[in-house]
């Protein structure tokens, strides 16, 4: 039997190498009218299939002119994310880049890129007056400056950014990423302070009377998400040989203001906790 077989689309062959790897080399077609012939690789057909199909679809929305800009990677960006990413996390994205990067160098060329642009985007968010389009009109009404981003919305910011040029990468559209050689934004860890008996006697009197209690409880015994707990049915409850566990897989979510249940992110999110009697 033949180790390779015809592919779809006029994609040439998928066959197996020497070292028992699978290879098929896709032509990607990009938005800006290039090709490229590229290899991807796997430990089995279905795997290495799945690799294949993700560039084609990837392709199909990079645009890798040289006039690409830095709006153009956020969109790019964008319709990758809504392959890989949750509503919450796509939003931060959307935060930072919407309120900050584009209108400060949307229309920079990805080549133009350096480590001192991303060193000016931190900076002017360091400073009073540069905020979000909400935060100018308020604080235009009330006649007082934007305050400065914090430490911790530098380190977002940063983060956010950083991985916007990561993929840039990996889609070869720049060599290198820019943020990494960028100044970073030191976040100091402030110890917390613990409640007074008598603040702990409130806040127990508080919580016992919430109704609100039982599912609060049960996430700090389990050391579940408030989400994860929203989001079990009584189906993810489970009995073995007497004792009860609770098989965790999704998630309830606000999206577009209205509640949604969603697989959790990773596959180690995924677990099953056991039940104790006061659970």
């Amino acid at each position: 039997m033949s180790s390779s077989r015809k592919s779809a689309n006029g994609n040439g062959t998928l066959r197996k190498r020497p070292n028992g790897l699978w290879e098929w080399q896709v032509t990607l077609h990009y938005v800006d009218g290039t090709t490229e012939r590229k290899s991807v690789y796997g430990k089995t057909q279905a795997e290495t299939k799945r690799k294949g199909e993700e560039l084609l679809i990837q392709a199909g929305t990079i645009k890798r002119s040289p006039h690409t800009t830095v709006a153009d990677l956020v969109q790019m960006f964008y319709v990758d994310a809504t392959r890989r990413l949750t509503n919450n996390t796509i939003r931060q994205y959307k935060y930072v880049f919407d309120n900050y990067l584009v209108p400060q160098f949307g229309t920079l060329k990805l080549s133009a890129v350096k480590a001192s642009t991303i060193d000016t985007l931190i900076d002017r968010a360091r400073s009073e007056g540069v905020g979000t389009v909400k935060q100018q009109k308020a604080f235009k009404d009330h006649g007082t400056p934007i305050p400065p981003l914090g430490a911790n919305s530098l380190a977002i910011l940063r983060r956010c950014t950083r991985a916007l040029f990561s993929k840039a990468v990996e889609w070869e559209l720049i060599s290198k990423n820019p943020v990494t050689r960028s100044q970073t934004v030191k976040v100091e860890r402030k110890l917390s302070q613990g409640m007074t008996p008598e603040q702990s006697q409130e806040y127990l009197k508080a919580f016992v009377t919430s109704p609100t209690a039982y599912p609060l409880a049960f996430a700090l015994g389990t050391g579940i998400r408030i989400a994860e707990c929203l989001g079990i049915k009584h189906t993810d409850i489970q009995e073995r040989s007497g004792k009860f566990y609770l098989n965790l897989s999704q998630q309830l979510l606000i999206e577009n203001e209205l509640p949604v249940l969603r697989p959790l992110k990773t596959q180690n999110s995924k677990r099953i906790i056991p039940l104790n009697n006061t659970m």
